[in-house]
């Protein structure tokens, strides 16, 4: 439908779609399944917050298929042309260990993010003061002192970084992981993020590939970064997801402009997110 726009106009579209899908769309997506939630709390062995995370991941699911509609409809790419038809074996084992690599090296960037975060001079300071460091009398009660434009928030180890990360749009893959049969639960996920391998690699690379690799590569993964803030609190519970998106982002990027599979990408990302709730 839109094919035959001048590159710049379906840079925009791209770009628009991502917000109103994901933000606008998705907003009142989640609190519709939030209202529906309590309709199925009457089994006492979940609490409203487990049910509402099934809901929320089930609706989003569903919801990912139909907005996949509508972007190839949008576009005019069809599904072979988004090459959800190559089932290669070995391109299907490939994608696992893509996704194993994938979480070990965001698993260590994050990591870097942390301690950089937990060593600041100024976060070094109050956390001996906390401990009962030797430092006392004015100075000491002074770097106590919660007041003041230099006051330290946030989380003070990482196990407090991890907690934070469990919040967001993340939390209801965590909650479908805890509620339902994995088997189910994989499923779900498996949905759901194989739309958005759709999405931001199928039919971005299809729709703005003309431009050459780096421009679609540089939308394709700037667009799937932003989609990661999303529903998160805070950027250090947004960091988790962005910077997985970035490492995944890249990878898959470049993986699907040598060799356009989609299939063995998003085994690649449900991989990846077993890793993480799991």
């Amino acid at each position: 439908m839109t094919a035959h726009w001048p590159w710049a106009a379906r840079l925009a579209l791209a770009a628009a779609f991502v917000p109103l899908y994901y933000w606008w769309c998705k907003r009142l997506l989640f609190a519709a399944a939030r209202r529906w939630a309590h309709r199925f709390t009457k089994d006492r062995r979940y609490d409203r917050s487990e049910i509402g995370g099934v809901v929320e991941l089930s609706a989003a699911a569903v919801s990912h298929v139909l907005a996949v509609t509508v972007l190839l409809w949008l576009t005019g790419l069809s599904l072979s042309a988004v090459r959800l038809d190559a089932l290669d074996p070995v391109l299907l084992l490939l994608g696992v260990l893509v996704g194993v690599g994938e979480m070990g090296i965001a698993s260590f960037l994050c990591r870097l993010v942390i301690e950089a975060s937990l060593h600041r001079p100024g976060r070094r300071a109050a956390r001996a003061t906390a401990g009962g460091g030797a430092a006392s009398g004015p100075a000491a009660a002074s770097a106590a002192a919660p007041a003041g434009p230099a006051r330290l928030t946030g989380p003070r180890d990482v196990g407090g970084w991890i907690a934070m990360s469990r919040g967001g749009w993340l939390r209801h893959h965590f909650k479908t992981v805890e509620v339902l049969p994995l088997p189910l639960a994989v499923t779900v996920m498996a949905v759901q993020v194989g739309c958005e391998e759709t999405v931001f690699r199928g039919v971005l690379f299809g729709y703005l590939g003309s431009a050459g690799l780096p421009a679609t590569l540089a939308v394709s993964v700037v667009l799937f970064v932003l989609m990661q803030c999303f529903f998160m609190g805070s950027w250090r519970a947004a960091m988790f997801p962005m910077v997985g998106a970035l490492v995944m982002g890249v990878a898959h990027g470049l993986l699907f402009w040598s060799v356009p599979a989609l299939p063995p990408l998003i085994v690649a990302h449900v991989t990846f997110f077993l890793f993480a709730v799991l």
